[in-house]
């Protein structure tokens, strides 16, 4: 994302919405503290929060999950000096009972990967969205100019 996306976004001053797990932070090919600070301080990426450690939180215990949840945030407005609002699950996976845990962290949106565009007040737990995976160039662009006519 640093090295590809950012400068990007900068050059054509989009916006994108990064999410973020803590323990993965200074590790091999993924993101410092530093330039999470810089991508934050740019005023073009959004930070979120992607949990402290990525599990799947649905196998773990309530207090583990609020763990999760809670103390992701925390680390990344320290590191960020920003609010952070936005919560992604881990691969998208979920259950209701969280959405409660999510919004007493207080975060205003989670994410799942449920493709789409379309959203309502009903979803602000699980927010679709669009992901580009493996899609890169034309082929996106094209892609994505479909989704103007897609039914999401």
């Amino acid at each position: 994302f640093y090295t590809e996306a950012f400068p990007l976004l900068k050059k054509y001053n989009a916006k994108a919405t990064l999410y973020v797990i803590i323990n993965a932070l200074g590790t091999k090919g993924y993101l410092t503290k530093e330039q999470v600070k810089e991508l934050a301080d740019s005023g073009l990426v959004e930070i979120g929060s992607h949990t402290f450690n990525h599990p799947d939180l649905r196998t773990l215990k309530s207090k583990d999950v609020k763990f999760e949840i809670e103390l992701s945030k925390k680390i990344l407005e320290n590191i960020s000096g920003q609010k952070i609002s936005s919560f992604a699950y881990p691969f998208g996976l979920y259950k209701t009972e969280f959405f409660k845990l999510v919004s007493d962290a207080p975060y205003l949106t989670a994410v799942s990967v449920m493709p789409g565009t379309k959203q309502g007040e009903d979803d602000l737990w699980i927010l679709r969205r669009i992901r580009p995976n493996d899609r890169e160039g034309e082929i996106f662009i094209n892609w994505l100019k479909d989704w103007e006519k897609s039914t999401y």
